[in-house]
């Protein structure tokens, strides 16, 4: 929705009449205006909160599908942000652009499956790959309409700041240190144990008894039962840990307020094991000078250059613990700068937002992609790469969807030898790697072709 907005009140400043259709919720289904030329129409009826949207009513998707039929004949495109709307066969009538926000949660799978026509912008080159070596592998040609345009940064607003305003939302002691933030929605696989696991040992094994965690209490938790659960798990876990006086929670904090957030904390952890698309905590956080540590997990690995990031193995705690405990004694400072340079440079949102808008303007109806089988076919003169979502650690190769180790030292043992990220059949021959084993593999997607994302 971050994104979402930026771009419509920079396609707005420009002239454009947008539309956005969202969710119809109890507390949120009043039609209100974002900028004189941008209308949000809360009148979609699926299920009123995340997860499972589609759990309603078979006569509530029928509306659904009327709303936007209805509206899409008085506008001249329709712009499908993160693919969750997976109705689309009636709108031939009109160009389609999708914007792919993430590859993890059912329903914007489901929608990345569906895409034939009209072009895909990505915000990441994790995304655009596993959509490739997924979704696209039968489809070559979503490979001539797929657009990367990572999410942009407003440095002007994201920037470091006294934190006077946040004082009045968040109690905390010029004591306390260091200042753990956990800026997330709730969900486990956003890693809330293992940032209480950190704190444990920065309390008890590094002697930082005044450490705070602060956790954000998550808006829908008025609404939806299952998150107030959430947050009575965390803390019967910290009370076992004996850590609950060094948890902090306090309300959502407002977009205004976030850039005081950020350099209020000594560090910002995105330790879960969520197969993240693009992290915007992160690069906010970088561009408001304080550092990251972040699991080598999907988009972290590539997203922002280690230099500029801590990055650590999911679940090694002890180096997360090392990683800060060093950072308070200053032992181990990045160059704030440099990272915030960077982000300014590769991250702009002005950028993005040109980006979106030439898209946007320059969209034609187009056909469906055509359905190609013989594109899995192995050939002799075939390479192979490991898959978009898999990494290669000490441990084995990770797998970021099933978050589990692969110890097939063969494939191992060919990558250390070749030291290239990709390989053929001889390759794959001579240590002792056979064309049924590459099947094997394919089969169990620990590798790709690479004539699937190139």
């Amino acid at each position: 929705t971050k994104i979402l907005k930026e771009v419509a009140l920079y396609l707005a400043e420009g002239g454009d009449q947008i539309t956005i259709v969202c969710n119809q919720r109890s507390d949120n289904k009043k039609i209100f205006k974002l900028h004189q030329n941008v209308t949000v129409m809360p009148i979609f009826r699926f299920r009123e909160t995340y997860p499972n949207p589609y759990n309603t009513t078979p006569y509530n998707l029928a509306s659904n599908e009327d709303i936007l039929y209805r509206l899409s004949l008085k506008h001249n495109i329709l712009f499908i942000f993160d693919t969750d709307f997976i109705f689309t066969d009636m709108f031939k009538h009109l160009p389609i652009l999708y914007s792919l926000r993430d590859y993890i949660y059912p329903e914007a799978l489901q929608g990345a499956f569906l895409i034939r026509r009209g072009d895909v912008i990505v915000n990441s080159q994790f995304v655009k790959d596993s959509f490739l070596a997924t979704a696209g592998r039968f489809y070559p040609g979503l490979k001539n309409r797929i657009h990367l345009i990572p999410n942009g940064i407003d440095t002007n607003r994201f920037s470091k700041k006294p934190y006077s305003k946040l004082k009045k939302v968040i109690k905390i002691s010029k004591n306390d240190s260091p200042v753990l933030l956990y800026p997330h929605r709730p969900g486990l696989e956003k890693g809330i144990y293992e940032a209480l696991a950190l704190t444990e040992k920065l309390v008890k094994q590094y002697g930082f008894k005044q450490t705070k965690l602060l956790v954000p209490r998550g808006v829908d938790e008025i609404i939806n039962p299952q998150v107030g659960v959430f947050y009575d798990n965390v803390i019967v876990e910290a009370k076992k840990k004996k850590i609950l006086a060094n948890i902090l929670f306090h309300p959502w904090i407002s977009p205004q307020l976030m850039p005081e957030y950020y350099s209020l904390g000594t560090i910002t952890l995105c330790l879960g094991n969520i197969v993240e698309a693009f992290s915007n905590a992160a690069l906010e956080s970088l561009a408001c000078g304080t550092p990251v540590i972040a699991a080598k997990v999907a988009s972290y690995r590539t997203i922002i250059p280690d230099e500029h990031i801590f990055k650590i193995a999911h679940g090694d705690t002890e180096a997360a613990a090392k990683t800060i405990a060093e950072l308070v004694k200053n032992k181990n400072r990045q160059d704030m700068g440099k990272a915030r340079e960077f982000i300014k440079k590769n991250f702009n949102t002005e950028t993005m937002c040109r980006q979106y808008r030439k898209l946007l303007h320059s969209q034609k109806i187009k056909p469906a992609v055509e359905f190609n089988p013989e594109a899995t076919n192995i050939r002799a003169t075939d390479t192979f790469s490991l898959s978009p979502w898999s990494c290669l650690t000490l441990k084995g190769i990770y797998n970021d969807y099933t978050k589990t180790y692969d110890k097939n030292k063969k494939l191992i043992s060919l990558f250390k030898a070749l030291n290239k990220d990709f390989f053929n059949l001889k390759e794959a021959k001579k240590q002792g790697i056979s064309r049924k084993e590459i099947i094997r593999l394919l089969d169990q997607n620990v590798i790709i072709k690479e004539s699937y994302i190139i």
